[in-house]
């Protein structure tokens, strides 16, 4: 598979075009971009993403190795994501019904008027319940993608949010649940994943809702490897705000606090998306991949002892996520609720299983080392240590 493959919300070979001479432009002033109405949320998630990535093209492995990274998105209705290498890159893909899947279900939060009730005024939100009965992220690849466009209007209409700041914080957090799985696909990548694999015979690439090509199978150590790509992802979505990095204006301008909650949002809600797609797919539990609520445990632990001393009144700021995650669940009943993972928090059998999880990631992290790519070639710190919470 070549990067040619790839290609945009814009037809096949104009996206080529497109993105292949923005990557020969040394930086993209995304400030004047966020204000463009031509630029696409869809390439406004890909530009952005492309800068951060940019980053890791100093990295290189223990047998000398330079990294790079193409990041695409892949025609493709199904909500998938992947990482590969080729001879020459790594590809990072994210099918356009993912993404698809991340607009709606946005919209569809900030429609609430119960969810981030202080962010923008919710005041003439309707609250709409999930059309024909689908969870907001499969009505517009569903039912909505065989109707006429008049009818398809009329139907979308209810998940708009009224308020424009609020719409345009839903498009934001679209934005960020893509961003937070393309930080997953890169570290499948850079933590030495895709090489481990390969160099096992256990797949030719690393698929999010299964693996592809499956040649011989070890399903823990795959299950692992996704926690630790979940957690390397977290880590730096998290530090891209916190180091004041964000490349979006619209992003820019909100405080701290706001994007670091949206951040925490996504993250977990994309646990959330994946797993209702499977389930909605009929595809059987995932022997490749944890089980979707452990790996939004593993996304708070995370939280709690890698960055929480980092951030100011973190324990207030994660009480407003999972309370935005019980207004959505008064409404989706299979999306997470707060209250129940604040419970599971101090659960000790289901904590310790989570302990036992790390353990076996750590001594994994050991023979993941001849793959990995590390900045100037100095071992990185890894993250995910100590993940219990305190």
């Amino acid at each position: 598979m070549t990067p040619a493959q790839f290609y945009g919300p814009r037809d096949a070979l104009s996206f080529r075009q497109f993105v292949m001479r923005e990557y020969r432009r040394p930086s993209v002033d995304l400030r004047d971009l966020s204000g463009n109405p031509e630029i696409e949320f869809l390439e406004l998630a890909l530009l952005s993403v492309r800068e951060h990535l940019r980053q890791s093209f100093s990295n290189a492995r223990a047998d000398g190795r330079a990294f790079s990274v193409y990041p695409a998105y892949v025609d493709c209705m199904s909500a998938d994501a992947f990482a590969a290498q080729t001879d020459q890159t790594h590809l990072c893909g994210i099918t356009i019904g993912l993404a698809a899947s991340f607009f709606e279900f946005s919209l569809f939060s900030f429609s609430q008027a119960s969810m981030f009730p202080d962010v923008a005024d919710p005041s003439d939100e309707s609250s709409p319940s999930p059309i024909d009965g689908y969870p907001p992220g499969f009505w517009m690849r569903g039912p909505g993608a065989a109707l006429q466009q008049e009818a398809f209007l009329n139907h979308a209409q209810a998940l708009v949010p009224r308020n424009p700041d609020r719409y345009l914080l839903a498009t934001l957090l679209s934005i960020l649940m893509i961003r937070f799985v393309w930080f997953h696909e890169l570290f499948h990548c850079l933590n030495g994943h895709v090489g481990l694999v390969g160099s096992r015979g256990w797949a030719l690439s690393l698929h999010e809702n299964q693996v592809l090509e499956q040649i011989k199978l070890s399903a823990a150590e795959l299950q692992r490897l996704e926690f630790d790509a979940d957690q390397s992802a977290f880590h730096v979505a998290c530090q891209v705000q916190m180091a004041e990095q964000e490349n979006i204006e619209a992003l820019q301008r909100l405080p701290l606090e706001t994007r670091l909650r949206l951040v925490i949002f996504a993250a977990y809600a994309t646990t959330w998306i994946i797993d209702e797609h499977n389930r909605r797919q009929g595809h059987p539990a995932s022997a490749d991949h944890p089980e979707p609520y452990a790996r939004l445990h593993n996304l708070l632990r995370t939280l709690a002892s890698n960055l929480a001393p980092q951030i100011q009144n973190v324990s207030a700021l994660h009480l407003r996520v999972l309370a935005d995650m019980d207004a959505l669940a008064l409404v989706l009943p299979s999306f997470p609720s707060g209250t129940r993972i604040l419970a599971d928090m101090g659960q000790w059998e289901w904590q310790n299983g989570l302990d036992q999880e790390q353990i076996a990631l750590e001594a994994l992290r050991a023979e993941l080392q001849p793959f990995r790519f590390t900045e100037h070639g100095r071992k990185q710190a890894s993250v995910g240590r100590k993940a219990r919470p305190t």
